[in-house]
C-alpha cells in the first residue's frame, strides 16, 4: 500500500510538471474524414485554419496534458507501454499554445 501511495505522489508531481510544460501544445490539423496533415505541411493552428476551405480543423489528441487528470492518464499509458507511442509522437510534434 505504501508503494502505491509513493507511486501516485510521484505521478502527481510528474503530471503537474507535464501540465506546466505541455498544456495546450498537443494539437494537430485534421479534416472531416480523419486525415491528419504532417507537421512539415501544416506547422501551426493558423496554417490549419487558413486551409479552412478544405474542411480542416484544429484539435488536440485524446491523451494530452491539458489538466492533471489527463496527465495521469498519459503517464499511465507511458508506464504500461499501452499507447505510449501516441504520447511520444504528440510530444515530439508539440508546438506553442495557439501557434
Amino acid at each position: 500500500m505504501n508503494v502505491l501511495l509513493v507511486c501516485l505522489i510521484f505521478w502527481l508531481i510528474f503530471s503537474i510538471m507535464g501540465v506546466n510544460l505541455f498544456a495546450g501544445k498537443f494539437g494537430k490539423c485534421v479534416n472531416r474524414t480523419g486525415f491528419t496533415h504532417s507537421v512539415s505541411v501544416v506547422n501551426n493552428k493558423s496554417d490549419c485554419l487558413a486551409m479552412n476551405d478544405t474542411q480542416f480543423y484544429w484539435t488536440t489528441v485524446k491523451v494530452n496534458f491539458d489538466n492533471v487528470g489527463l496527465g495521469y492518464l498519459s503517464l499511465l499509458q507511458v508506464a504500461t507501454f499501452k499507447g505510449w507511442m501516441e504520447v511520444m509522437n504528440a510530444a515530439v510534434d508539440s508546438r506553442g499554445v495557439e501557434e
